[in-house]
């Protein structure tokens, strides 16, 4: 229904993109960055990826100045909130899944797989369609693999940002950033889910 480039749906492209993109400025490839644009253009208000990547500004701008740290942090809430107002469509559709998935939590989960199975069940009569995933990979992980398996995720990502906040060279700057756009991505999608981005 709207350009999608390769990839089946518009907002996969925005989700990837917005992690080549915050790659390459980390790198200080500007020129190259500017080629990621119409990929975030061409869907109609990306919020994950746009929220993905100021937040990953706002790591960018704390590392060098708290003070513009904090007009930023100050500001995130503004962003938000026009973010839902400009497409409000989806957001209600989200909250009831995230809602149905949380309340269908078990200590050892249902199993790899189990949530696309589950998830008519969960959502009852209110789901006008089957979800594949349940836009929040955090919680697609507890539900399947429990708290076992989602205290191993967190621990993999606290990892990967830990070895890339102790290092100083533009590279590891670059990965921490990274981390952290798939990291707000996560809350939103399920890019853990799709090979180009996990």
């Amino acid at each position: 229904s709207r350009p999608s480039g390769l990839f089946q749906n518009g907002l996969y492209l925005a989700e990837f993109s917005a992690l080549v993109l915050v790659a390459l400025l980390g790198h200080g490839m500007w020129r190259w960055a500017l080629l990621c644009l119409p990929a975030l253009l061409l869907v109609v208000t990306p919020r994950g990826p746009i929220l993905a990547l100021a937040v990953a500004g706002l790591a960018a701008v704390w590392s060098r100045s708290k003070l513009w740290g904090l007009v930023c942090a100050i500001a995130l809430p503004g962003l938000i909130s026009a973010l839902i107002i400009l497409r409000p469509a989806t957001v209600g559709e989200r909250l009831a899944t995230w809602m149905a998935t949380a309340n269908h939590l078990t200590f050892w989960g249902a199993g790899l797989g189990a949530y696309f199975g589950d998830a008519p069940l969960m959502l009852g009569g209110d789901a006008a369609m089957r979800n594949l995933h349940a836009n929040n990979d955090f919680l697609e992980i507890a539900y399947e693999m429990g708290f076992p398996g989602f205290s191993l995720a967190l621990a993999f990502l606290g990892v990967l940002i830990f070895t890339a906040s102790n290092e100083a060279s533009k590279s590891y700057v670059a990965a921490k950033l990274l981390i952290i756009v798939f990291i707000v991505e996560m809350c939103f999608g399920f890019p853990y889910s799709l090979p180009w981005s996990a």
